[in-house]
């Protein structure tokens, strides 16, 4: 999962590998992720290529 660098939020989306989900990088859930775990994505479409779902919190706009 995730081969992208940590570069503090410098991207849109992120996703901790201990989980599947991915946020916005604005949720509150991302406060929880370590820089050791956090990858990050450009767009909503790379998080779900990589397999990741979005959360449930912060995503709910866009899947409705």
């Amino acid at each position: 999962k995730g081969d992208l660098i940590y570069n503090h939020y410098s991207h849109s989306y992120v996703a901790s590998k201990n989980s599947n989900k991915f946020h916005h990088f604005s949720c509150k859930f991302t406060k929880s992720i370590t820089k050791n775990n956090l990858i990050e994505f450009k767009s909503i479409e790379d998080a779900l290529n990589e397999g990741f779902t979005p959360c449930s919190n912060c995503m709910s706009d866009y899947f409705k």
